[in-house]
Order: structure tokens, then C-alpha cells, then sequence
């Protein structure tokens, strides 16, 4: 199923995501020298063999921390390291010396990890042929990962995507040997860039923007050039495309259906609760067809809601008479329908014994 991406570069850094008419993913930029999936090169400053880690000199006010298994550090030893989680407040940031480098259709890595195909991609033929594909660039201490967009990707695609990640390694390692420590060895893109290359299929999407230089970027990747739009408008993109009023939702705890009923949205620390309530209905015939209806349109926009607000944990939905099994196989039917292309990882209970609706959602690792 194709998408439209929508992103606007002017007053915020902006990325949008819609399918069949429906916003069902928003990112906004976050600048930050020391960003997620950054590269730098540190010196060991400490070592903490109680905590199984060591702190590291980034270049940052507070020392990096990097857990180690095996005793192979010392203190003043170089390295490369890359950011997983940016500091906060009086905590430094968490490292690790396993590096990746995100391309459009596979990831590279350094350090300890194997040859492999995303989960997402379930067909065995075609995952058997992708995992040759990736074996083929097997090389001492590197390993790739088959990105889920490379599914419907031209092999010479994935081919030039891969060799392309390789030399950006070889130019990392170039640096490491000819810079003082705390050098940036490879500044992550920008989170709408890294969304892009994560959500964005060169093949079959659509790209919107009135971003320059981020045109020109695609317009040379894309085959079909009908594929991709530079918006010149004086108008902001995002109210053009009407797609601010679906972003405002994500304001409120209450959201409206079609059909009348409505969504309250509440977070606790344990979990999401998203209750689902219907208008009166006159009579048991109308009643079951107001609470079906409802409860479907709970289902996806409930869906919608989660990916959109990036929702992660534990997530209960409370749908309406949600014991009758025909209205748990259609709230069922339709909230996976949505989740289906969610990138997050996501582990669907079911309805328990009290009629409740379990999710389980993969937590970003950087929030927006």
C-alpha cells in the first residue's frame, strides 16, 4: 500500500505520513550535537568493573557510558562509539562500540553482529534470496541487515544502498587514525532524514516537500518523478494538504468518531487506557449496529492514535460491549489493518476475560 510524505522544512522541521486520507505518523525535528546514533571518537576516562561498563570522554559535558561484557578496555584507550540514548540532565549519554549506519534498504554494522533480514519480511523465498544478498557482503567485523523497504527493491538498489554504507565506513575509519578524541566521526541525519529513510519507499511512496535541497536529493534516487512534488506555495504545506486539523488531534484527551461516539485517551506510568464511548441508543437492534459501528470506528482510530501520538508499552482499549465475540473480531479485523505498516515492534494480546483489549508497543528509543 503507497503512501504520501509530507515534509516541511520552513518554520519546524516537519514530517508527516498519510495513508487512505488518514495522518497515521508525525515526526519533529530535534537538534543536538550529541544526537542519537552519532559517531564519535572517545578515550576511556574510568572503569567501572561493579557496573560491568566503562565512562568515556565524548567530548561532552558529561562522560559517556558504555556497558562491556569482556575486559577489554583501559583507561585512556581510543575508540569508536556511537550515542544510543542522548544525556539527560546530570546522566550522560549511553554508547555502544557495536556501530550501525542506516541506509535506505539495509543497515551496515561494526562490531559484534551478524548477517540478517528484517522480521517484517516473512515470505521465506524471498528472505532466503535477501539473506544471500546481505552474505555477499559479508567481511570481518561487519555484518548487514536487509532493511524492511527493501522488500519490493531493485536488486542493484540494495546492491549500490550497501556499498555506499561501506564507504562511509571506510572514510569513519580513515578519520579515527588522522583525529584527536571527541571528534564527530559521522553526524546522524537529522530525525526527519532518519524517518524518511526508515518509512519512505523510493519505489511506489510519494514525497511532498518545499524543502530544496531535500527534492533534489530524491529527485535523482526516484525512478518515477510523478512520485515526487516540490511544493512552492505561500501557504504552509501542512494546512494546504488540510492535514493540520488531523495533527491537532493529538492535542486532546478526547477525540470524536463519525458515528457520534468519542475516545478519551489517558496515560498513567503502567500504561495507556483509551476508553471507547457510544451515544443512547433506542432499542437492542439499534444498540448492537450503534456499538458495532463504534467500536469499529474506535478500532481505527484508536490505531491511528497510537502510531500518531507514538505510543509505546502497555496500551489497554476498553471498546463497548466488547464480550460479544462478533465485535471482537471486527475491532480485532480493523485495528491490525491499521498496525499493519506501524515500524514499531508490536505484540497484540487480544481481549482478556474482563473484555479489555491488550497492545503491547515497542518505546521509541528517541522521543520527538
Amino acid at each position: 500500500m503507497s503512501k504520501t510524505c509530507y515534509v516541511t522544512m520552513k518554520d519546524k522541521q516537519e514530517m508527516v505520513i498519510e495513508t487512505n486520507k488518514l495522518v497515521t505518523e508525525y515526526f519533529i525535528n530535534q537538534k543536538n550535537s550529541f544526537s542519537v546514533d552519532t559517531i564519535i571518537k572517545g578515550k576511556i576516562q574510568s572503569l567501572a568493573p561493579s557496573l560491568n561498563a566503562v565512562f568515556v570522554d565524548i567530548g561532552d559535558e558529561k562522560t559517556g557510558y558504555l556497558p562491556v561484557k569482556e575486559k577489554k578496555y583501559r583507561i585512556g584507550d581510543e575508540l569508536i562509539v556511537q550515542i544510543k540514548k542522548e544525556r539527560v540532565g546530570e546522566k550522560g549519554a549511553s554508547l555502544s562500540d557495536v556501530i550501525y549506519l542506516a541506509g535506505q534498504y539495509a543497515v551496515a554494522g561494526k562490531g559484534k553482529g551478524k548477517c540478517g533480514v528484517s522480521s517484517k519480511i516473512t515470505d521465506k523465498d524471498i528472505r532466503n534470496q535477501l539473506k544471500q544478498l546481505a552474505d555477499e557482503y559479508n567481511r570481518d567485523e561487519y555484518f548487514i541487515v536487509i532493511r524492511t523497504n527493501a522488500l519490493h527493491a531493485l536488486k542493484e538498489s540494495i546492491k549500490k544502498d550497501i556499498e555506499q554504507l561501506f564507504a562511509q565506513f571506510d572514510h569513519i575509519m580513515d578519520q579515527f587514525h588522522n583525529v584527536s578524541q571527541g571528534y564527530t566521526l559521522h553526524q546522524a541525519d537529522n530525525y526527519i532524514l532518519k524517518m524518511l529513510k526508515k518509512y519512505y519507499d523510493l519505489e511506489k511512496d510519494i514525497l511532498i516537500t518545499d524543502d530544496i535541497d531535500l527534492y533534489n536529493h530524491y529527485y535523482e534516487l526516484i525512478k518515477d518523478k510523478a512520485n515526487i512534488k516540490l511544493y512552492t506555495k505561500e501557504y504552509n504545506l501542512f494546512d494546504y494538504y488540510n492535514i493540520t486539523s488531523q495533527l491537532n488531534t493529538i492535542l486532546f484527551k478526547k477525540i470524536w468518531l463519525k458515528s457520534g461516539g468519542y475516545l478519551l485517551i489517558n496515560y498513567t506510568e503502567a500504561m495507556t487506557v483509551i476508553d471507547v464511548n457510544s451515544g443512547k441508543a433506542t432499542n437492542k437492534k439499534e444498540a448492537y449496529d450503534t456499538f458495532l459501528q463504534t467500536n469499529i470506528e474506535a478500532a481505527i482510530e484508536s490505531a491511528r492514535q497510537i502510531r500518531l501520538r507514538n505510543i509505546g508499552g502497555i496500551i489497554i482499549i476498553d471498546f463497548i460491549k466488547s464480550e460479544n465475540k462478533a465485535i471482537q473480531k471486527a475491532c480485532m479485523k480493523n485495528f491490525k489493518e491499521i498496525m499493519v505498516n506501524d515500524k514499531m515492534q508490536l505484540t497484540i494480546g487480544g481481549f482478556t476475560k474482563l473484555g479489555l483489549f491488550e497492545v503491547i508497543r515497542q518505546k521509541s528509543r528517541s522521543a520527538q
